[in-house]
């Protein structure tokens, strides 16, 4: 689970064996598990052909589907609040919402995840109200940042950064979350799909970005190409309906940074 550190425990780690890493190894990195994606300006029938023949050299056995375990994850945050004293000059908040139904693929998921940028781009992007007044304030500054993950089994939404007042943070960033049926309207969701749009496009000039995100949306049975069209079909209803699931109380939670006192 993505919660538990990638690295695991010396429990854990002590009674690995060699066959316990070929297992892995030959599970996992086969072809059958991969996907190949090139982006430049090259001949495709050439590539293909050589990967073809890379290939055909190789002793590869026929690979059964693998079998992952389900994890029971629960709908509930681990923790509500935490706090960490460390030696820093200022503090940092990060928000977070917990995903309700972490298990979408394809359309989707591809519908979901957007329609949650589009939400937290009209609730925190710069051009919002909330924005203005948090700055304003001195709550946040050009660190503050907003995003929306959701994977194989997981997903949240985060949102926070460097901060004098952490806790009147915490709250502000909870207030307009449970506010955020009121905050959002058919002309602000009109705004933030055409920023969305505009983004996108720009980082297609970018050949790392598409070859990065084409294979990340493969893997979710999503195509990096449909995400103009899906943006410009979600419609106010879908948002609303995307709130109406995801915004509970019980599935926020609040980690903060604060200096050490003397």
């Amino acid at each position: 689970p993505v919660r538990i550190d990638i690295a695991g425990t010396v429990e854990s780690i002590a009674p690995i064996t060699k066959d316990h890493l070929y297992e892995c190894y030959e599970t996992f990195y086969h072809p059958s598990n991969m996907l190949l994606f090139v982006v430049g300006p090259v001949d495709p029938k050439q590539i293909l052909d050589q990967v073809r023949a890379n290939q055909a050299k190789k002793p590869f056995t026929d690979q059964p589907e693998i079998k992952r375990k389900d994890i029971n994850e629960p709908e509930g945050v681990y923790r509500k609040e935490y706090e960490l004293p460390m030696n820093v000059q200022g503090s940092k908040c990060m928000f977070g919402l917990k995903t309700k139904n972490p298990h979408k693929k394809g359309n989707e998921l591809l519908k979901h995840e957007l329609g949650m940028n589009l939400i937290l781009e009209t609730l925190f992007g710069k051009s919002s109200l909330q924005y203005e007044q948090m700055y304003e304030k001195g709550l946040i500054d050009e660190t503050f940042s907003y995003d929306y993950t959701e994977e194989g089994g997981f997903g949240f939404t985060s949102v926070g950064g460097d901060t004098n007042d952490p806790d009147q943070l915490a709250k502000v960033l909870k207030e307009t979350l449970l506010q955020a049926k009121n905050l959002i309207s058919e002309e602000k969701i009109e705004l933030a799909r055409k920023k969305k749009i505009g983004s996108f496009l720009k980082a297609m000039n970018s050949p790392e970005y598409i070859a990065n995100q084409f294979t990340r949306y493969a893997f979710l049975d999503m195509s990096l190409f449909d995400v103009v069209t899906m943006l410009e079909q979600i419609q106010l209803t879908d948002i609303q309906q995307i709130l109406e699931e995801e915004i509970d109380e019980e599935r926020m939670s609040v980690f903060k940074v604060v200096p050490k006192t003397k």
